[in-house]
């Protein structure tokens, strides 16, 4: 199968896992229009027309979004490992999805005020940690193997580079 085929398939399948998540959230009503909405965003029919990393996100994203919905409401392990292994998969393919990582504070504050018990928490904590590092072990491995190149680089950018990119504040040309 060539780059095209595979991404229609994952346009395709992202409107069915958000379809999913808003039926979670609001029932058969809200899952159509989400699946509806989906299917027409410029920015998802956009991402469907190129097969680059960028594209890949979006799958991953809507599948992390699932597994969050899922466990919250089932409470099963596998759910936040889907979760988990959306967001290393994300990450491993833009480095963009790393605002992802926002789900596992959120799920632990959530999972940790209803549930007490350290050995739950522990468990959770632990599948989110090998979900995560499934993905990103390849990313680390190199990482390592160069002496932290990429890591610093991202560093660099968080601390400086960022503010040397001049924007004008005039719209003359």
């Amino acid at each position: 199968m060539g780059p095209w085929v595979v991404m229609l398939m994952f346009s395709i399948l992202f409107v069915i896992v958000m379809g999913l998540c808003g039926k979670l959230l609001g029932g058969n009503r809200l899952g159509l229009i989400t699946a509806l909405l989906t299917a027409i965003s410029p920015a998802a029919v956009g991402l469907s027309t190129y097969a680059t990393q960028h594209a890949m996100v979006e799958i991953f994203s809507g599948l992390t979004l699932l597994g969050f919905l899922v466990f919250l409401k089932t409470k099963k392990l596998i759910f936040a490992f889907l979760m988990a292994v959306s967001i290393g998969a994300a990450i491993s393919y833009h480095y963009q999805a790393i605002n992802l990582m926002l789900f596992y504070p959120v799920l632990l504050g959530l999972h940790f005020w209803k549930n007490r018990k350290i050995k739950d928490n522990l468990k959770l904590i632990s599948v989110l940690v090998l979900g995560s590092f499934i993905f990103l072990l390849p990313l680390l491995l190199w990482d390592v193997s160069r002496g932290f190149a990429n890591t610093l680089h991202l560093i660099g950018y968080f601390k400086v580079g960022q503010y040397q990119i001049y924007v004008p504040n005039s719209w003359r040309i």
